[in-house]
């Protein structure tokens, strides 16, 4: 039996009864699949509505876990700009003093 691609109002009609209110998601799961050729991995899809219904079953691994989550950059960014310890404070607060005794004199 040869594949038959399906078309956008029976893959919106299938979410649809998926219980998938999200008219997003079969857009995306259409548009995907028309971008690789209804192809999985190597193969000729063999049934797109089962491709559905492994597209709903994981969906919610894709969705953000929390909105105010840290965003990578920052975290790199923390890693990377070092804090400063006792020794270092200390440091440049002789180094202050000094350049201070330097402009008194």
């Amino acid at each position: 039996m040869a594949f038959t691609k399906p078309t956008q109002a029976e893959v919106n009609e299938l979410f649809f009864k998926k219980g998938v209110k999200d008219k997003n998601e079969a857009l995306k799961f259409y548009a995907y699949y028309e971008t690789v050729g209804w192809v999985v991995g190597r193969r000729v899809m063999r049934s797109w509505r089962a491709a559905v219904a492994g597209w709903c079953l994981r969906m919610d691994q894709f969705k953000p876990q929390n909105k105010f989550q840290e965003k990578p950059t920052e975290t790199v960014y923390k890693s990377i700009v070092p804090t400063n310890t006792k020794a270092q404070n200390e440091e440049e607060r002789l180094i202050r003093e000094g350049y201070n005794r330097m402009k008194i004199n």
